[in-house]
């Protein structure tokens, strides 16, 4: 769903011109994350958390995008997708670094040591979104599967594209029990590629569902108010869009 999709006009009608048309669409996603990886760094430490399994927050997710065929099988796009999931506190991560001067129950220093997350060490909940702001290319073919319609045809095409863009995500989070940072910011980027295949129904509505596969990579973490404490992020996600969507 995410955001081409939508325009099956491939192999419509002769009268619904696939090229020059305006479209949009939007849906859910459900969505699966590889292990996290966090670096965290500050004046008091310096440290890596790895093998963190992120649970999804919630099953369904939004998708909204639009977009513009400017030939028969190609479109360009804009759209965002929410990206959501919450670290699981009470699982054991591998943690590898040093920590002073915080607190005497995490200070130290490890080598690929077992640590087990609690909410006075770390609470991370993107459940609130990492909003991902992409442009997307995307070229369709078609399967030229026709059914009469009283206004037209149902048309079956596949498509491929590949995305590019910005993570800008709203974060709950609880770090060393520091003050925490609550708002939507720039923190990154991600890619992804994808497949899919849409059902055009008559001359204007389509329903489309895609798989995507990306890569994020965000290197401007806010997690508290300390302008100092530098937090990286790293990790893939899929996703299985299903969406609606028309020509303007």
């Amino acid at each position: 769903m995410s955001v081409i999709s939508l325009v099956p006009v491939l192999a419509l009608a002769d009268s619904v011109p696939q090229s020059k048309r305006w479209f949009a669409l939007g849906g859910f996603n459900r969505a699966l994350y590889s292990d996290i990886r966090y670096d965290f760094k500050n004046e008091d430490y310096d440290f890596t958390l790895s093998r963190i399994d992120a649970d999804n927050a919630e099953v369904f997710k939004n998708n909204v995008s639009v977009g513009y065929f400017f030939d028969e099988n190609y479109a360009v796009s804009m759209g965002v997708d929410q990206l959501r999931y919450v670290l699981a506190n009470g699982q054991t991560v591998k943690i590898s670094g040093d920590i002073a001067n915080v607190d005497p129950a995490f200070n130290g220093s490890y080598k690929k040591d077992s640590v087990t997350l609690t909410d006075d060490f770390i609470m991370f909940d993107k459940s609130d979104a990492i909003n991902y702001l992409f442009v997307d290319h995307s070229y369709y073919s078609e399967y030229r599967e026709y059914t009469p319609l009283e206004d037209g045809n149902v048309t079956a095409h596949w498509l491929v594209g590949l995305s590019a863009g910005m993570m800008v995500p709203k974060t709950n989070a609880i770090l060393f029990t520091q003050e925490s940072f609550d708002g939507l910011y720039l923190a990154g980027a991600g890619v992804n590629v994808k497949v899919g295949a849409n059902l055009f129904l008559g001359q204007h509505f389509f329903v489309q569902s895609e798989m995507k596969m990306g890569y994020a990579n965000l290197w401007n973490v806010k997690m508290t108010e300390d302008e100092l404490t530098d937090i990286t992020q790293q990790f893939s996600f899929g996703q299985i869009n299903l969406s609606v969507g028309g020509l303007l």
